[in-house]
């Protein structure tokens, strides 16, 4: 973890991180063009944006320990929109 005042630049995750998120964005242009040139617009869109949504959910869930300290009820409560 970085020191009270260091700059996040200077970390190696920083650039690793950046790689990530610039390769993940053009791969993810790339077929959601792919998918709309094959099936067109009003199949592709829906998809995307549940897959998008279901796959931030994860994981800033996975991130963030959400379910950590969550019984197996409560878990699937939260899957089914409980």
């Amino acid at each position: 973890l970085p020191t009270v005042g260091s700059l996040p630049v200077r970390e190696p995750v920083f650039y690793l991180a950046l790689l990530v998120l610039g390769s993940t964005a053009v791969l993810q242009i790339r077929y959601l063009n792919i998918a709309m040139e094959n099936f067109g617009n009003t199949e592709t869109v829906p998809v995307f944006y549940v897959m998008f949504t279901l796959c931030t959910i994860l994981g800033s869930n996975f991130l963030y320990h959400d379910f950590e300290h969550k019984s197996t009820a409560d878990i699937g409560a939260f899957c089914a929109g409980w």
